[in-house]
């Protein structure tokens, strides 16, 4: 029940939390999928990171979020992906 931060670079991932502190280059990570509302990262096969839009610092950060993903690694876009509404 730890508040975690993420930084995103050029060289790879950083979490910062309580608990922990964390570095990961790019290339621990085997792949990505690319979702409307966010990105999910898969390093190895127990391991996966989901960054929602929603937690994005800035006007563009899901821009860039997307953009320097999908330069460092094979990403998959998600397709015939909806919005599931409530119906009451």
């Amino acid at each position: 029940n730890a508040e975690q931060k993420i930084f995103l670079s050029e060289d790879g991932f950083r979490t910062e939390s309580e608990i922990e502190n964390t570095d990961v280059k790019w290339s621990a990570f085997t792949k990505s999928v690319i979702f409307d509302d966010g990105v999910l990262l898969y390093r190895g096969t127990n391991v996966v990171n989901w960054i929602p839009d929603t937690t994005l610092d800035g006007d563009n950060g899901a821009a860039r979020l997307r953009k320097l993903v999908s330069a460092k690694l094979p990403t998959n876009q998600a397709v015939n992906r909806y919005r599931r509404q409530r119906i009451f």
